[in-house]
């Protein structure tokens, strides 16, 4: 198994850093792989790694693609910082955070070429994000009709219709007003959606059918004891879709949840990490691979029974994403 970590490292802790991991769970550090910005998230498709970036040190940020570990090309965007990317071969989704805009692009011949960019636009009552857009992550539906933003900013799922490539908004969903939706993902089961709030700290369940989200469930991911400030990031379900794991930053947790047969959450366990968990994955059905920024570490547990013990950690300045994949081929 081969893991990629991203971070918000500059120098020599800039960039794609490449592992191993053993079937004990052990990780060896392989290779660093560069980009001209620093990269946010990665996706794997087939032998391409797609990689959204934030600028380093200059206002431009934008899209790497890599294939088989060499970068084949960029396209840098003056004044732009994407956070989250989706792919649709040959077409890309990226979404810039702190500008507000969802950007399609199309890869053809080794390189990649901007196709359309949707500004977002409108405000919410969120207490914590000025009152502005602030897209955070971006998907595609099951069928593949629409594309969809998680906007934290304006309490919004925004779906796009995407003529090849060419973005068209098409309806919107409001949540919990002042709640931060930061991640959504679909189940490859029913129509049901994942969503965390990272301002209000539940992980909701939604049914969703054709222009229409309905919940059905919203849990707290946090004690309710705890005094401390704490914001989710991630949500992620592992292959077989019965369990769900969600990561809190600053309680500096894994809240993990059992998938019913009617898609419902069940609490199962809670276990500690390092600090400010960006970012956590299933790593087949026997580890949990969780990036800890502020702890500087990438951390690798493994889910038995009853209990998730700790296997093993190693240094990554500032780790923000984590993607794997089985080889390079």
């Amino acid at each position: 198994m081969k893991l990629l970590v991203s971070g918000y490292g500059v120098a020599e802790d800039k960039g794609i850093f490449e592992y191993t991991l053993s079937d004990e769970g052990l990780l060896q550090y392989v290779n660093t792989f560069m980009a001209s910005g620093i990269a946010t998230h990665i996706e794997v498709y087939k032998s391409y790694w797609f990689v959204s970036m934030k600028p380093d040190a200059v206002a431009t940020g934008g899209v790497a693609v890599f294939k088989e570990g060499v970068l084949l090309t960029e396209m840098l965007i003056p004044n732009m910082s994407y956070a989250h990317l989706c792919v649709d071969f040959p077409y890309i989704y990226a979404i810039s955070y702190h500008e507000g805009h969802t950007t399609s692009f199309m890869f053809e011949n080794n390189q990649i070429k901007l196709i359309s960019d949707i500004i977002h636009e409108g405000s919410s009552c969120n207490p914590i994000r000025q009152d502005k857009p602030h897209p955070h992550y971006v998907g595609m539906t099951l069928d593949k009709k629409y594309v969809y933003c998680v906007d934290l900013g304006l309490d919004k799922i925004i779906y796009y219709k995407h003529e090849q490539g060419i973005l068209e908004h098409t309806f919107s969903i409001d949540v919990d007003a002042g709640s931060g939706p930061r991640q959504m993902v679909f189940s490859k089961k029913n129509n049901l959606a994942y969503l965390v709030t990272e301002i209000a700290n539940t992980v909701q369940v939604y049914e969703y059918n054709e222009k229409e989200m309905i919940k059905l469930q919203s849990l707290s991911t946090i004690p309710s004891d705890f005094n401390g400030v704490n914001h989710l990031a991630a949500v992620k379900l592992n292959e077989n879709e019965n369990l769900l794991l969600v990561s809190n930053r600053g309680h500096d947790s894994i809240a993990l949840y059992e998938v019913r047969d009617d898609g419902l959450l069940s609490f199962k366990k809670k276990f500690f990490c390092g600090k400010t968990p960006r970012d956590a994955s299933f790593i087949g059905e026997q580890f949990i691979a969780v990036a800890c920024q502020d702890s500087d570490v990438l951390e690798i547990f493994e889910i038995e029974e009853t209990e998730i013990n700790k296997i093993d950690e190693i240094y990554v300045k500032q780790p923000v994403d984590i993607a794997y994949f089985e080889s390079l081929k």
